[in-house]
């Protein structure tokens, strides 16, 4: 069985709007979150085997802040473009393609398909 951990991306820059949406980076307080939420799971859970990512800037950062915390390379993430403007559809069909021996995933995506 797989145990799976969702994660929205954090708190995403809106100051440029002509910014695409899958380019919008994180602002300050998203990079802030991201540090305090990846260091508090470090110390509560193990560090899962694998970790897949949107290729949207905002997500992918989310991502790597993790890895930077969990220290692991940031090479380790999986970038999976049908994650970006997905459903909850979507994300099964990523999920049961994933490896037999990958027990533990977490996924970086988006709303509303990570609270759907």
């Amino acid at each position: 069985m797989k145990e799976l951990i969702l994660v929205r991306h954090a708190k995403s820059d809106w100051t440029n709007e002509s910014i695409k949406d899958i380019d919008r980076p994180l602002n300050e307080r998203g990079y802030t979150d991201a540090y305090h939420l990846s260091d508090w799971y470090k110390q509560e859970y193990k560090v899962p085997q694998l970790i897949i990512s949107s290729p949207a800037t905002r997500a992918i950062n989310t991502a790597f802040i993790f890895c930077r915390s969990f220290g692991i390379p940031e090479s380790h993430v999986r970038i999976i473009p049908e994650l970006y403007e997905s459903t909850a559809r979507d994300y099964l069909k990523v999920i049961s393609n994933l490896e037999d021996s990958v027990h533990q995933v977490m996924i970086f995506g988006h709303n509303p398909a990570t609270t759907n």
